[in-house]
């Protein structure tokens, strides 16, 4: 319906952005839309398939994923995180991936998780607000004691 009408209008004399720009479409859509019309005779949206068809150059192989896996669960590896893997490797020449590649595959195999002695991270409470309204209603104290000079 849009194409009818700008067609329209640039026919009855207008110009085509300013006709575009009043239905809030770009001349370089409307354009699209026409170049798309004359090849297929309709006007589906193609995007989703081409991103589901399309895969990304740098994609890892299974054997890529076997590699980074099998390298983690060696013994000297076992308890070290990949930040820590990845830079032991880079020392002796040895490159595989990224660190948030390891955890990327990691993830993926449910190996992901502390390892060594670490402890997991706790999590602290926020402390509490207080609202005042009026004086004296709120005390506080620095827990940090202060040296008198």
């Amino acid at each position: 319906m849009a194409i009818d009408l700008i067609s329209d209008a640039v026919s009855s004399g207008a110009r085509q952005t300013p006709a575009c720009e009043i239905l809030g479409v770009t001349s370089r859509t409307f354009r699209r839309w026409l170049k798309q019309l004359t090849e297929e005779q309709s006007l589906h949206d193609r995007r989703k398939e081409a991103a589901a068809i399309r895969v990304p150059s740098n994609k890892l192989s299974e054997e890529e994923k076997t590699l980074i896996v099998d390298t983690c669960n060696q013994q000297e590896y076992r308890s070290l995180p990949p930040t820590q893997i990845v830079p032991t490797l880079a020392d002796n020449g040895i490159y595989i991936g990224s660190e948030s590649t390891f955890y990327r595959v990691l993830k993926e195999v449910n190996q992901v998780n502390r390892r060594g002695r670490a402890e997991k991270p706790r999590t602290v409470a926020k402390p509490k607000g207080f609202k005042a309204t009026s004086s004296n209603q709120v005390w506080s104290w620095d827990s940090v004691p202060q040296r008198h000079i």
